[in-house]
């Protein structure tokens, strides 16, 4: 059992990545780390800093060109391994099992992704988390942020991502709903940042957010929305 684990930066903050190198490389089971990076300028000494972290056959970082969609297609069209797994660079698990669960997963299931958790607490964005967390099951959307694992030959198959600004993990999810492919969800907590919403508040970030994804599910184009995100 062995995953590929796919990672988009751009311009990350260098101690946002040494503490997310850390607690991937922390992780058990056999997998590799992949970094898609659209940096500019690209720091070459930070890459190999956080290459020591890894052996030298599990690491991976690749020169891209900016827009999410297109680093996780080329993640994707670099790893070694059958079962992908994409993280947001400023992820973090509460067990050091996360990463080999979402591969034994893979054995029984074709797609899936982890229990959202913000890394601050507070009743609103509790409420957000848990809406997130209903929605894969009641809708079978899940977003970037809540770690989404699949089958590289179903990724494949469906396209992979599109290059897309914006929106490129709804977009897969809709592809795997229209196939009939169900989202498993593990038991098991992803903690993402609440920094967007502390900075653009919470009411006002999460309004902004179902009105653009209502817009795009209607037809407008990523572009556009990702001018107003």
């Amino acid at each position: 059992m062995a995953i590929s684990v796919i990672t988009p930066i751009y311009n990350e903050p260098r101690e946002n990545l040494e503490r997310f190198c850390d607690i991937l490389a922390a992780q058990n089971g056999e997998f590799e780390a992949i970094f898609a990076d659209a940096s500019e300028p690209k720091n070459f000494d930070l890459a190999l800093h956080l290459g020591e972290k890894f052996p030298p056959d599990k690491f991976k970082i690749l020169a891209c060109e900016k827009g999410r969609g297109t680093q996780l297609d080329a993640g994707a069209n670099a790893a070694k391994f059958e079962k992908l797994l994409f993280l947001h660079a400023d992820s973090k698990f509460q067990s050091a099992d996360a990463v080999s669960q979402a591969d034994a997963a893979l054995d029984r299931c074709e797609a899936g992704c982890f229990k959202l958790k913000f890394d601050e607490g507070g009743a609103l964005l509790n409420l957000i988390a848990l809406g997130s967390n209903l929605r894969v099951k009641l809708r079978n959307i899940a977003f970037g942020d809540q770690g989404i694992f699949i089958k590289k030959s179903l990724f494949n198959a469906l396209g992979g991502f599109e290059n897309l600004a914006i929106m490129e993990d709804y977009k897969l999810s809709m592809k795997l709903k229209r196939s009939g492919v169900k989202f498993h969800r593990l038991d098991q907590n992803i903690i993402t940042s609440a920094r967007k919403f502390r900075r653009e508040g919470v009411i006002k970030t999460l309004v902004k957010m179902q009105i653009l994804q209502y817009k795009f599910r209607n037809g407008a184009s990523a572009d556009e929305i990702a001018k107003s995100y």
